[in-house]
């Protein structure tokens, strides 16, 4: 498990004591923010993963949160990816997603709530020196390849700024699942 530290960007082992907290907009179609975590041996993650994030909008009821995880070089870029079919069958790979989003949860405006994310899996093999990127949202992160597909305007009703709680009482963190980390 990592927790989320605001100061550094960075995901961090151990969490540190005093609260603390950022934000983004949460109606744009840029703003975000990144954590990065970088293996310092061969390192190998097959699985789903999880966020668990304390978030808080003072000024809206109403918060679409997205995240990604991405690969990054030792320089901090992203890499591209490709997408292989499953070799196993659909129904083969167990579903953690045990609470869908189904319906929507009006909140109090500046009420802290406490998400757990699962993310769909991911497998990925690191040399030394490459990490992990978390980036959090309030926007659709897909990366689609086709200028036609890019929006022109953000597709949620966000409202204001998303304030992200950290440290100290609040757990954010990613879990992600490891098999393999070298010698």
């Amino acid at each position: 498990m990592y927790f989320l530290d605001a100061s550094s960007g960075a995901l961090r082992v151990q969490v540190r004591q005093e609260e603390a907290s950022f934000s983004y907009q949460g109606h744009h179609l840029t703003d975000c923010v990144d954590f990065r975590v970088y293996f310092d041996k061969p390192t190998g993650l097959a699985g789903y993963c999880k966020a668990t994030l304390w978030v808080s909008c003072p000024d809206h009821n109403v918060m679409d949160i997205t995240m990604q995880i991405r690969k990054i070089n030792a320089a901090g870029k992203a890499l591209a990816h490709l997408n292989y079919p499953c070799p196993v069958s659909e129904s083969d790979v167990p579903d953690v997603n045990t609470q869908p989003n189904v319906e929507q949860s009006l909140i109090a405006p500046g009420t802290r709530v406490r998400l757990e994310i699962p993310i769909w899996p991911i497998g990925m093999v690191f040399e030394e020196g490459e990490g992990i990127l978390l980036r959090v949202a309030g926007h659709d992160l897909c990366l689609p390849e086709s200028e036609a597909c890019w929006l022109k305007e953000p597709e949620y009703a966000n409202v204001g700024r998303h304030i992200m709680h950290i440290r100290g009482a609040f757990d954010s963190s990613l879990t992600i699942p490891f098999i393999l980390a070298g010698e």
